[in-house]
């Protein structure tokens, strides 16, 4: 099993955080989320993973290097322009077109049982299996409902509509290799090859899973989600909350005696100074902070949003 992860997007709905760096290199709780996913992947067994580029394409290589300090093999696939979903996964996949792959967007927290999810896929022969979770908002989010089989029976607005219960897609997936034929050069793989598969009654399935999920897609959604972890009140595996509920990196200068309560992340290079009071709060690398920070974020260049 090979594994992708997507990192090429634009993050536009998280500028001015995205300006300094892509997405997946964003610090959830002080770890990059990329880096989470790798360590996840890494307990499971897979080693070998691909990463697409495109904004800002030098910051992960240069960040994360060859993977050689998980014991994982990193290889990375420039994009000039954006080839979609299906037109990444197809590109990276032509590398190992005889693999299976699991695909994981990387700017999502989410931590499924993926032996689990690889035996589900197997057993059921799949083409494809999406993993899915349930949703309040899931016909918004894009609504997937299954046969009793399993078998993706709705995808979006293809299929029977009258199945239930909705859920939604994660944005992680299985694929076998003979699916490589079916993927767009550029495009998405939702709306160019699963919404097709549904048509057709082609083997795509779904596995649910209860595991926690955020899309870290918006600036609430990232502020929200370091706080709760930090503060305990998010469990996700293979992680302890600090003992003060705050994060503060080894590299960052601390100085005037400010009080940092709970909730914070401080990032590499930031630079804190004064008798500040900072509370549930990220600190982006290489930022300076000399006043009151509350519920923001700030970013290397001073900016600070409150979500």
């Amino acid at each position: 099993m090979r594994a992708i992860i997507l990192a090429a997007g634009l993050g536009t709905r998280l500028q001015p955080m995205t300006h300094f760096f892509p997405k997946p290199l964003l610090p959830v709780a002080g770890v990059p989320n990329i880096v989470r996913i790798i360590h996840h992947l890494k307990r499971s067994g897979i080693d070998d993973i691909a990463i697409n580029l495109h904004h800002l394409p030098r910051a992960i290589p240069d960040a994360l290097g060859d993977g050689a300090q998980w014991n994982v093999r990193l290889r990375y696939y420039p994009e000039t322009d954006l080839l979609g979903t299906g037109g990444g996964i197809r590109r990276m996949m032509d590398d190992a077109p005889n693999a299976p792959h699991i695909v994981i967007n990387g700017d999502v927290l989410f931590a499924p049982n993926l032996d689990a999810i690889i035996t589900f896929h197997d057993a059921h022969q799949a083409l494809a299996t999406m993993v899915v979770r349930p949703s309040d908002d899931a016909e918004r989010l894009g609504a997937v409902a299954t046969t009793p089989a399993g078998r993706v029976g709705r995808l979006v607005y293809a299929g029977d509509r009258a199945l239930r219960p909705l859920h939604m897609f994660t944005g992680v997936h299985v694929l076998s290799a003979d699916i490589r034929p079916h993927l767009p050069a550029q495009g998405c793989i939702v709306r160019q090859t699963y919404i097709p598969m549904v048509q057709e009654g082609a083997p795509l399935f779904a596995c649910p899973s209860s595991a926690w999920f955020c899309d870290l897609g918006t600036p609430k959604d990232y502020l929200d989600t370091n706080v709760a972890l930090l503060r305990g009140h998010i469990s996700l595996p293979h992680y302890t909350p600090p003992p003060q509920q705050r994060f503060i990196h080894g590299e960052a200068r601390v100085n005037g005696a400010p009080h940092i309560g709970r909730g914070v992340s401080i990032g590499e290079r930031a630079h804190i100074e004064g008798p500040v009071h900072i509370e549930n709060a990220v600190i982006l690398e290489g930022a300076h902070v000399s006043r009151d920070i509350r519920n923001a974020i700030v970013c290397p260049d001073g900016t600070a949003i409150t979500p």
